[in-house]
Order: C-alpha cells, then structure tokens, then sequence
C-alpha cells in the first residue's frame, strides 16, 4: 500500500460579514469545500480559517475564538 499525498479538496469563495468580539465588522470571503457550509467549516478542529478581506483583498487567517458571529451573504453558504 502506498502513502501518497492527500489529495487537494477543491474550495469556493462564500461572501461573509463576520462580527468580531470587539463588536467591529468585516466584509470579505471565507473558503469552503464545494459540498459544505459555513457552518459545517466553523464545527472543524482547525482553530483558524482563511479569509479573504473585501477591501484590500489581503488573506488573514482569522481565529474562531475571536467571532461572534459569521453571516453569509449569497446563496453559497
């Protein structure tokens, strides 16, 4: 049996605001896998994810501890 690479699972870019614990907002995307959720990403064990900023475009990786809530904004999500 041979230990190959894990396959790359491919992800889709889903609009998000996501609240901050310090009540600040941010508008941007977040990368799911094309057959689940956001929510589903948010129940992962990663303690972070990416997310893409709208206004800068930048990628930061967000922590989950530090959101109160993620809202999708398009059908994606």
């Amino acid at each position: 049996m041979s230990q190959g690479k894990a396959k790359p699972v491919p992800k889709i870019a889903v609009e998000v605001e996501i609240t901050r614990l310090d009540g600040g907002r941010i508008r941007g995307d977040v990368f799911i896998a094309a057959n689940e959720r956001v929510l589903d990403m948010l129940n992962g064990s990663n303690p972070f994810f990416p997310f893409r900023h709208a206004d800068n475009r930048r990628v930061l990786l967000l922590g989950k501890a530090s959101i109160v809530s993620i809202e999708p904004l398009d059908q994606k999500g």
